[in-house]
């Protein structure tokens, strides 16, 4: 992210989102949705420019903090409660996918970026660690979760 104080520009890249769907597959996400979200808004922004989606401004950039935010906590709680009901990840992706799709579904990356955004959410719960992101294992989630 890059933050222009004088003009309260924030440029969030991937962090923040105005109108587009998220890709999470390399966050951390209960931190993102708390402690970083918060410190974003904290900045006072009058203009975000996120890595997709439409350009926010004023009363836009805390709209879109609260949809990146809603984004996060849903994914996060629909892949939580599937692991707690002992389900597997394609429950998991499929629980989350229509928590979701009503509102991000027709936005941009929303069905691209679902099986990785599930499957390191997963992970983050499962305390295996961060796993590398390669086309092989990119096509074994694919073909898992949406073929």
């Amino acid at each position: 992210m890059a933050w222009l104080p004088a003009e309260k520009i924030l440029f969030a890249g991937d962090l923040i989102e105005a109108q587009a769907a998220l890709y999470t597959g390399d966050a951390y996400h209960f931190d993102w949705m708390t402690a970083t979200l918060d410190n974003l808004g904290s900045l006072g922004a009058r203009t975000l420019v996120g890595g997709r989606g439409a350009v926010a401004r004023d009363d836009g950039v805390p709209a879109a903090i609260a949809q990146t935010r809603h984004f996060l906590t849903t994914l996060t709680g629909e892949v939580t409660a599937a692991r707690e009901a002992g389900g597997t990840l394609k429950d998991a992706f499929e629980r989350a996918h229509a928590a979701l799709e009503p509102q991000f579904g027709s936005w941009p990356i929303f069905e691209h970026t679902m099986p990785f955004n599930v499957a390191r959410v997963w992970e983050e719960l499962d305390g295996t660690g961060h796993q590398i992101w390669t086309a092989e294992r990119d096509q074994e989630i694919w073909a898992q979760l949406q073929g």
